[in-house]
């Protein structure tokens, strides 16, 4: 620290690396990170290159392939970190920040997360609550308070989703792309008046060939409070994919139909299903038998020490 820290000597200016060019763009993507494959839906104009950077971060995840299964269940193990078999959003939010800074250029990472992350709740409520809803052993929630690895692929989905819708919103609020000081994350008419045009050419259907801006607001603020939030602003652009039948509206109609069936109205959720601790050493583990520590302690732990705390020590011994 002395010889990198004197007394006086400048902060070094940060290094700015040049994005690289793709299909024509510019790129936040490291060259080996990038999305070679076929696009299940592909993104047409208006959409922006930190968008696109996003969508293709997580493109690969959500192909249906043995390659796409693969690379979810690599990447379900590094989301769900307490290995408790279910996502809550700070997991989720985290899990996202971690994908996008291990995939794109020092700073841009982070920089595309900070941008989009305010939509990721809406996506995350979208996908939680598909599959069929159960008791959760040991605290007060269900299933449907959390993503468990059957709606992983729903989740990837609807995220590069929102970020697309919460792009196009942006460019409305504020008056401009991006955000900045002007934003608040709400959409007056005014706002909506002056902007609508700047997004008729994107590729969601809702935003297309718009005759009457002032109803389409109307439609929008479904809650008649006099502007548009960003959660109705993907409620209406959404129900507009499945009404025009998109590819997009496709694969929200299928999450739609599957809703349906897994919460009836009426249905009983499910009770947990408890596991049997395996008994290790004379006690109960939760530790996996390959991962049990099978050497001498240095210190050991005698009696009123519990299962939770003796197993958080054999977790961590070896090391």
């Amino acid at each position: 620290k002395k010889q990198t820290h004197q007394k006086g000597s400048p902060v070094k200016p940060a290094v700015t690396k040049p994005k690289k060019s793709t299909k024509g763009r510019n790129t936040a993507i490291k060259p080996a990170s990038q999305f070679t494959g076929k696009a299940n839906i592909e993104l047409g104009k208006g959409v922006s290159d930190d968008a696109l950077d996003f969508v293709d971060c997580f493109r690969a995840m959500a192909q249906k392939d043995d390659a796409g299964r693969q690379l979810r269940v690599r990447q379900w193990q590094q989301a769900d970190c307490s290995r408790s078999g279910h996502l809550s959003l700070a997991q989720c939010d985290l899990w996202v920040k971690g994908v996008l800074v291990s995939k794109c250029v020092k700073g841009e990472g982070e920089r595309i997360w900070s941008r989009y992350r305010r939509c990721f709740i809406h996506a995350f409520n979208r996908a939680k609550n598909v599959a069929e809803n159960t008791e959760i052993e040991g605290i007060n929630a269900t299933s449907d308070d959390y993503i468990d690895q059957k709606e992983f692929r729903l989740l990837i989905g609807y995220l590069c989703v929102c970020v697309v819708m919460f792009d196009a919103f942006q460019v409305i609020d504020g008056g401009s792309a991006g955000v900045d000081e002007k934003d608040d994350f709400r959409i007056e008419l005014k706002e909506w008046l002056a902007g609508y045009q700047k997004v008729s050419d994107h590729s969601l259907s809702g935003l297309q060939d718009v005759s009457d801006p002032t109803s389409v607001f109307t439609k929008m603020d479904i809650d008649g409070g006099g502007m548009v939030l960003l959660g109705e602003w993907c409620r209406y652009l959404a129900a507009k994919e499945v009404e025009a039948h998109t590819v997009l509206g496709q694969f929200l109609q299928i999450s739609l139909d599957a809703k349906k069936q897994t919460h009836q109205k009426g249905s009983p959720v499910k009770p947990a299903v408890t596991k049997p601790k395996k008994s290790t050493k004379g006690r109960n583990t939760a530790i996996k038998p390959a991962s049990q520590f099978t050497g001498k302690a240095n210190i050991e732990l005698g009696k009123g020490v519990s299962d939770d705390a003796l197993d958080f020590v054999d977790c961590f011994r070896a090391m």
